[in-house]
């Protein structure tokens, strides 16, 4: 991918002190579309393009503002990444876990995420004036999920349902996991 967006930046015509920012962009850009196409793929697949399409958007929404694990390397987070997500459509599909298990999974989760607040990590720091900022999102995001999770328990959707309390699940265990490396490094 460095070599390509470097083939990218190079047609661009951008001045040489903007090079390295450039190329940093349009790294980033090529591999969320890479993604974002092997998780559309995927979905078509199981036929699960309206899970995973919510599980995704819930997913990035929360994730962005509650913070969580981040891996050392680009490969290690895209290998998780993918396979997260993944694994939580799988389950989806052929888990024949019980609405309700879910339902107290995600409490659980919120209260963690809440108890936490935003969660910073070695690898992406945050400073004290942005965690007032992102807490208070993250909190305006979940009384969304929570929302949207309970239009969808009314209507009879519980797979859309499983699908969003899957994201709030995963975002919880990266922060929990964040959390307890970032404690244990205190020690």
């Amino acid at each position: 991918m460095n070599y390509l967006s470097k083939i990218m930046v190079d047609k661009m015509e951008i001045p040489e002190e903007d090079r390295e920012l450039y190329e940093y962009g349009v790294i980033i850009v090529l591999k969320k579309l890479l993604f974002y196409s092997i998780m559309a793929v995927a979905f078509m697949a199981m036929g699960r393009i309206y899970e995973g399409v919510c599980l995704l958007v819930t997913f990035a929404c929360l994730r962005r503002n509650a913070g969580g694990l981040h891996c050392k390397s680009d490969v290690a987070c895209f290998l998780l990444s993918v396979g997260s997500v993944l694994g939580s459509v799988v389950i989806i599909q052929y888990g024949n876990i019980a609405i309700w298990y879910y339902r107290y999974a995600v409490m659980i989760s919120e209260i963690l995420l809440l108890m936490m607040k935003p969660i910073d990590c070695e690898n992406k720091r945050v400073e004290q004036e942005e965690k007032v900022y992102f807490y208070n999102q993250e909190k305006r995001t979940l009384l969304v999920t929570d929302i949207f999770l309970i239009l969808m328990a009314i209507g009879g959707f519980a797979d859309v349902e499983k699908a969003v309390e899957s994201a709030v699940i995963l975002v919880a265990c990266t922060s929990v996991i964040a959390f307890g490396k970032r404690e244990s490094k205190k020690c």
